[in-house]
C-alpha cells in the first residue's frame, strides 16, 4: 500500500523525458507511486521524444503518448517519413494515446494552416485507432473546439487550456 492509503492517482501529462529526470527518473517514479499516483502518461512532441517516453513507459510500466506538438511540427520535406515514424511509435506496446497535439497562436512558430493540417491528421488517427487525444492548446480555444468533430469517439484530455465555460 502506497503512503498516500487507497486513493489513486493518474498524471496524465508528465515529460519523464525532460533530460532533468536523467538523473533520477526511477526515483521520481517510485515517489510518485508511493503518494499514491497509481498511472503516469509521458506524452511527447515529436518523433525522437515520442521514442524516449515509449522506452520509458516500457522500463517503468507507465504509458506513453505520441504526436507532433503545434510548435514541434516536421518540416516539409520530412512530414510524411516523420509521420510514419511517429505511427510507428504508436504501435508500441504502451503508447496507448495521441498527443501532444493541438494548436498554439501564442509562439507563432508556425502558421495556423499547418497547425490545422497536423491536428486533423492526429485527430483522423485518433478515431482510427480509439486512441485518446492529448489537445494542447494555447491562445487558440475557440479554434480548438472548432476543429474538434461534434461527435468525436475518443476521449479528449484538454492541457494547457486557457477557455472558460463560456466556450462550451
Amino acid at each position: 500500500m502506497s503512503s498516500g492509503g487507497n486513493r489513486l492517482g493518474f498524471d496524465s501529462h508528465c515529460h519523464l523525458h525532460f533530460s532533468h529526470f536523467e538523473e533520477d527518473l526511477g526515483s521520481v517514479v517510485g515517489s510518485s507511486r508511493e503518494a499514491g499516483i497509481s498511472h503516469i502518461m509521458v506524452p511527447s512532441i515529436d518523433v525522437e521524444t515520442a521514442e524516449m517516453s515509449a522506452n520509458i513507459a516500457e522500463k517503468y510500466n507507465l504509458y506513453s503518448a505520441a504526436a507532433f506538438h503545434p510548435e514541434h511540427l516536421p518540416e516539409e520535406i520530412l512530414e510524411e517519413a516523420e509521420w510514419l515514424a511517429l505511427k510507428r511509435v504508436l504501435l508500441r506496446p504502451l503508447t496507448v494515446a495521441i498527443g501532444e497535439t493541438g494548436l498554439d497562436y501564442h509562439h507563432k512558430s508556425y502558421s495556423p494552416e499547418k497547425q490545422k493540417r497536423w491536428f486533423q491528421r492526429h485527430i483522423q488517427f485518433a478515431e482510427a485507432t480509439g486512441y485518446p487525444l492529448i489537445v494542447h492548446s494555447r491562445g487558440a480555444e475557440e479554434e480548438v473546439l472548432r476543429q474538434l468533430p461534434e461527435l468525436l469517439s475518443v476521449p479528449v484530455i484538454l492541457h494547457c487550456w486557457g477557455g472558460d465555460s463560456s466556450l462550451t
